[in-house]
Formats: structure tokens, C-alpha cells, sequence
């Protein structure tokens, strides 16, 4: 995660879950955050959100060297977006909720979202601009790639690989030590008991290949 010198924080994005993450950084007395950037469509730039401006993303190359980012889109797609805004000079800020717990023996990337009452065990090593949402759980030992999306409630079980671009749904169970390939999605309330490969939709108890060529969600 980067030291968080005292910088304003634009989220990346202006539709409901901004706002839901707008409300954590709330409770995060390091982050101030001064605003929100659309990239899909000027005419949510017309209207302040709750009195702060929404900015065009062609506009903010200026502010570069003085706003920390924070992209919160829900979907595993937010990369692209998270890459338009990197090709400027942006830095990310880690958004972590104080009722989080965080091993000190772990480490976040970041650019993640770590929203409030996640448990994160130790030795966990969480990739850049991770998603975990409300209440998950990830057990000791785990590795993921970039830009994973963990639903609430959700439980990782200890030693697991989870690839770049994953989505694991709401209150879905991967059971300990095993690999979830990139671009893979488990469906909410699903139970992983076998590794799934790369770019697989399970769901079910226990889980079983819906689809393949998916690419997240």
C-alpha cells in the first residue's frame, strides 16, 4: 500500500457502490476525499454527488501529482479504467475500513478496498486493486492476483491462489489450498472443493463448471 502523504482522494466512478465506498473513506481520517470521476458518460458529470463534483476522466491529467485514486467499480473490468488513469501519473490509495482486520503480517496492494468487517489472516498477500467487500473472509497464507472482486461474506479458505480478475460472490466458500485460474468466477453461495481453472463459472454445492471463456464479472 502507498504511504498516504496527506492528498485528496478521487474515487473512480459515480454510480451507487462510489458511494458506498465514498461512506468508508468517511471513516478513514487519512483520506479526504474531494471528488468522483466518470468515464462512460459526461452526463453524470452534470450533477454533484452528495456536493462534490464529478469530474470527466479527460480532465483530471492536471491533478495527477496531487490526488491519490481509488476505482470503485464493482466489476473485475475496472481495469481498463484503472489503466487510462495510471497512463496520467496517478498514484492509488488503499481504502481500508477501521473495523477491518488486517494482519500486520500481511500485505494489501494497492488501489484495494477492504470494506468493513473483513477479516484478513496472516501471511495473506492481497494483489493491487482488490475488492473485498463487506464481511469476507480470507484466510492465512492466501495469494491472489490483481483486481479480484471478494462478494460480502465470502470465505477463503487458508493457503488459496486466486488469479487476477476473479469474482467470488456473495457468501461463496472456497475450501483451503486451492487455485482459482484467472478471469474464474464462483457463484454466489457456491462451494469450491476442486482448483478452477482459468476463465470457469462454477456454482452450486459443490460447485461445478457452468461455463467456460468467462472473463470475470
Amino acid at each position: 500500500m502507498a504511504t498516504l502523504e496527506p492528498r485528496p482522494l478521487l474515487i473512480l466512478g459515480s454510480r451507487s457502490f462510489a458511494r458506498e465506498v465514498a461512506d468508508l473513506v468517511s471513516d478513514i481520517p487519512q483520506l479526504h476525499l474531494s471528488g468522483y470521476v466518470e468515464n462512460t458518460d459526461r452526463a453524470f458529470c452534470s450533477e454533484p454527488i452528495d456536493g462534490l463534483p464529478v469530474h470527466w476522466v479527460d480532465d483530471i491529467a492536471g491533478m495527477a501529482a496531487s490526488h491519490w485514486c481509488v476505482c470503485a467499480f464493482g466489476s473485475t473490468r475496472r481495469i481498463s479504467f484503472i489503466r487510462q488513469v495510471e497512463a496520467m501519473g496517478f498514484q492509488f490509495a488503499s481504502v481500508i475500513h477501521p473495523s477491518a482486520r488486517v494482519s500486520r503480517r500481511s500485505i494489501v496492494g494497492d488501489g484495494s478496498i477492504v470494506s468493513s468487517g473483513v477479516q484478513i489472516a496472516t501471511n495473506a498477500r492481497i494483489g493491487r486493486h482488490a475488492l473485498v467487500n463487506r464481511g469476507a473472509l480470507i484466510g492465512h497464507d492466501v495469494v491472489t492476483g490483481e483486481c479480484i472482486s471478494v462478494g460480502p461474506g465470502a470465505n477463503i479458505g487458508g493457503a488459496c491462489s486466486i488469479g487476477s480478475g476473479c469474482f467470488i460472490g456473495m457468501g461463496a466458500i472456497v475450501i483451503e489450498r486451492l487455485g482459482i485460474g484467472d478471469g474464474a468466477v464462483v457463484a454466489a453461495g457456491a462451494v469450491v472443493h476442486r482448483d478452477v481453472p482459468a476463465h470457469v463459472l462454477v456454482a452450486g454445492v459443490p460447485a461445478v463448471a457452468l461455463r467456460h471463456g468467462v472473463d470475470g464479472l
